[in-house]
């Protein structure tokens, strides 16, 4: 068996030994901010044994009295020797909060005036010299500066400055609970030197030696950090990248941690979805392959025997060299770009911002799945196939054939038919996929177009949820005051997703259910019918109807005035008396714009088929 288990105490631990942290660990990010607070509840456990036996401020502080206090199993930590170089592989959390416990008790050792020879163990605890000079036992990657401020300095830090180095933000953080927490219970120095002795001689923790660096990756994988489960993506790290020669790793995990950095800016759940949409991406075949290479199972999925032949990375350090070095730079950079894209409105790409307004992540694994390794054509993949898949969904809700339940497997056809596929190809799978509903929906064994008017006819207010309503008339009005040159009344955001302040938005009944209305239709069937019809709507300001919602027509062209959309003052007069160049554009479109000073069934039918020739323009 090539794991070895040895009891050690804190003593022995820092005792002389530098370590180096392996590839698979991640940063310092222990910090009591989580819901679990590793930190305070590390030291209220010890605290808690150590009080276990009554504190005797008479008793005499030596190796007898000490092994009298009830010890404390902590937990282990995993190590392995390469070339005389001991690395830990599972444990930095835990092995770095305890040296910050150990400044933390070196400060308060001086403050209570101690004797010199316990500040010195403290401090040898923490740092030693070597033949190549000062060395922090702890003090690799990106925390030896934070822990050399604070063992220097106390709380009064000197070198603190970059709060985005994750680890270094947590050492000073923790720093200061550990600190205040040491002071305020061991308020006297014997109280203190007690305390010091019975951390250092009977806190114990199991080291596990890994013999062999190959066997790293499948040990690391079962184990979990203080009750926190691992990452997949950490997981997925440590099974790659073991595969790699250790005399090259170093530059390898350079380019993987430089690239999950990238990602990690816009959230850390952000790196799994990556994996996921990427995977499903590039290998799932159906929906069963799609479930297993979702964000939370794609790190175990891509190894079983079945993905061997079409993704190759299992025991293969050719692949995993090429994954590394070539592929998830690319891929993870084409996906870090439309995050950029999907949290604030870019016009360029803008449809990544549509589809994010609509909650349609499956324009990621649609647009990686569209686009290859060094794709001459990637900018433009990354315009269009987002643009197609709006058009999709949308045109899917507007001829009311929009399911669920379906939409989910339409995704995953789609992206197979798009696969490394040209922008000419890909087009024609969505235009395909958007047909094949249609005829689904309605029984048509043959048809030639689907967005027609008898599927557009009848949808309104009941057929859509309200964002998608609110999201179809923000993009009739942009469109309206795009090419009339005018600005427009509210942003995107504004539009559909906004729901606090004073630049809220609501669809709008423009018919409100007033008995002098349901006069002007035949029966309270037809009247909520026609009311319901898109033709009878559009966005107001305001957050509820309340403001217009009593208001008979002639009423509520005063109140389209003052807080309508640009759509909704194409209804007012003025409109096409003083904006010339919406005048304009009306008749360079022969589009049937006109002011209504009454409204009832032909007008709604009026302007709902002037919506669907909107429709046609925007989507078309």
């Amino acid at each position: 068996m090539g794991l070895k288990p040895y009891d050690r105490k804190i003593s022995q631990i820092f005792n002389n030994i530098q370590y180096d942290v392996d590839f698979y660990q991640r940063e310092y990010k222990w910090n009591d901010e989580l819901e679990y607070k590793p930190v305070s509840s590390l030291l209220k456990d010890i605290f808690y044994r150590f009080d276990l036996e009554k504190y005797n401020p008479n008793q005499e502080i030596n190796q007898e009295s000490t092994d009298k206090l009830e010890w404390y199993y902590l937990n282990t930590f995993m190590t392995n020797l390469i070339k005389g170089k001991k690395y830990i592989v599972d444990g930095q959390q835990r092995l770095t909060t305890l040296t910050l416990v150990s400044i933390g008790l070196y400060h308060l050792a001086i403050k209570h005036k101690l004797e010199q020879h316990i500040i010195d163990a403290l401090k040898n605890s923490i740092v030693g010299v070597t033949e190549f000079g000062k060395t922090f036992w702890m003090g690799f990657k990106d925390r030896k500066d934070a822990l050399e401020d604070i063992l220097d300095n106390s709380k009064d830090f000197t070198k603190r400055k970059d709060d985005n180095i994750i680890s270094e933000r947590n050492i000073y953080k923790n720093y200061l609970v550990i600190l205040n927490s040491l002071d305020a219970k061991f308020a006297t120095p014997h109280k203190l030197q007690t305390f010091i002795s019975y951390f250092r001689h009977r806190v114990y923790l199991i080291e596990i030696e890994i013999d062999k660096d190959k066997d790293v990756a499948m040990v690391f994988e079962v184990i979990n950090d203080r009750g926190v489960p691992l990452k997949p993506y950490e997981i997925l790290k440590g099974k790659i990248l073991s595969q790699i020669d250790i005399a090259d790793r170093e530059k390898y995990i350079e380019i993987w941690e430089t690239q999950i950095e990238k990602i990690e800016k816009n959230g850390e759940n952000e790196i799994d979805e990556f994996f996921g949409f990427y995977f499903r991406s590039k290998f799932s075949d159906n929906a069963e392959q799609y479930s297993k290479l979702d964000k939370t199972r794609y790190h175990k999925t891509i190894f079983l025997d079945e993905y061997e032949l079409k993704i190759g990375l299992k025991n293969n350090e050719e692949k995993a060299r090429y994954f590394v070095e070539k592929t998830l730079p690319y891929f993870s950079d084409v996906y870090v770009e439309m995050l950029k894209y999907y949290n604030d409105y870019y016009k360029d790409f803008e449809f990544i911002y549509f589809n994010k307004l609509n909650d349609m992540d499956g324009q990621f694994v649609l647009t990686l799945s569209s686009i290859e390794l060094d794709d001459k054509m990637r900018n433009e993949k990354l315009k269009l196939m987002p643009k197609y898949f709006d058009k999709f969904f949308s045109l899917l809700n507007l001829t009311n054939s929009y399911k669920s339940n379906e939409f989910n497997t339409n995704v995953i056809s789609l992206s197979i038919a798009i696969r490394n596929a040209s922008i000419d190809l890909a087009k024609a799978s969505f235009d395909n996929q958007l047909l094949t509903a249609v005829k689904k929906k309605y029984d048509r064994e043959t048809l030639d177009e689907a967005f027609k008017y008898e599927f557009f006819k009848n949808v309104g207010y009941n057929d859509f949820g309200r964002t998608f309503l609110r999201y179809y008339f923000a993009r009739i009005d942009h469109f309206i005051s795009d090419f009339s040159n005018e600005s427009e009344y509210g942003s995107y955001y504004q539009l559909v997703s906004q729901s606090q302040g004073g630049n809220v938005y609501h669809i709008e009944h423009i018919i409100t259910n007033h008995e002098d209305n349901l006069k002007l239709f035949v029966d309270e069937e037809e009247f909520n019918f026609q009311r319901n019809r898109l033709g009878g709507l559009l966005l107001l300001k305001g957050k509820d109807n309340q403001s217009s919602g009593d208001e008979l027509y002639s009423e509520k062209l005063k109140t389209y005035n003052v807080v309508g959309t640009y759509y909704a003052r194409t209804l007012l007069p003025d409109m096409y008396h003083k904006k010339v160049t919406f005048a304009k554009f009306v008749k360079d479109n022969n589009l049937n714009f006109k002011p209504y000073l009454t409204y009832g069934k032909e007008e709604i039918e009026e302007r709902h088929t002037l919506l669907y020739e909107l429709t046609k323009r925007i989507w078309e």
